[in-house]
């Protein structure tokens, strides 16, 4: 007969953060923003400000007002996106404190919709 030990489950200690954590990106650079928020997503909440090619919304304006944490995410694909770049310094120097920029790994799309390292 085989009698196994079984410890009760620990309860969940770590608190999260009260402020949510901005991760600001361009959509090319989506699939790494969703699996770091899903690795952290027990000890942190988040909010998204999310670069996509056609939008009308420049990242300053998606963040204006937002009083909380930065991860900026600066890729090849950010660096060319002219809404990534709309008044970047007036983002950059509201959130100068509170601003961690992360260089990240940046893509072309082709034209049959693939993704080729930039």
């Amino acid at each position: 007969m085989d009698h196994q030990l079984q410890l009760p489950k620990a309860p969940n200690t770590m608190q999260k953060l009260a402020t949510p954590l901005l991760l600001a990106y361009n959509t090319e650079n989506e699939p790494l923003v969703k699996q770091i928020a899903t690795d952290l997503g027990d000890v942190m909440d988040f909010k998204y400000a999310r670069i996509e090619r056609d939008q009308e919304n420049s990242l300053t304006s998606l963040a204006e007002g937002y009083e909380g944490p930065v991860i900026l995410f600066v890729s090849d694909n950010f660096l060319r996106s002219t809404k990534c770049m709309q008044d970047g310094l007036a983002m950059l120097n509201e959130h100068a404190d509170q601003l961690l920029p992360v260089v990240t790994p940046g893509y072309r799309q082709q034209e049959d919709g693939s993704q080729e390292p930039a």
